[in-house]
Parts: C-alpha cells; structure tokens; sequence
C-alpha cells in the first residue's frame, strides 16, 4: 500500500508506485495468501452480503 501527501506530485507518485510493485514482485504466493486470508473474513464479508438488500 501507497501513502502519499496530497501535495506530492505526479512523479513522486509514480516512484511511490514502481517501488510499491517491486516489493510486491517479491512476495511468495504463500505468504501473500497468509495475508489475504488474516486480513478478509469470509464469515463476516457473507454476512455483510447476506444482508444488503437486494
């Protein structure tokens, strides 16, 4: 994830990016899937779903 000042420019945003996807390029699949599965609660996103009306 990217977090900038809203003052930054176009470039500072750019190179802000391009080292965000090299460090992504690193990760192993198994540990990017660790992160996704303590981040997302599959319990929690059906019953947020479960109850939107439709």
């Amino acid at each position: 994830m990217v977090q900038l000042d809203h003052d930054d420019d176009d470039e500072v945003a750019a190179k802000a990016l391009a080292d965000a996807i090299e460090q992504v390029m690193l990760l192993g699949a198994a540990e990017v899937q660790e992160v996704g599965l303590a981040r997302f609660d599959p319990v929690r996103h059906f019953q947020a779903l479960a109850t939107r009306p439709c």
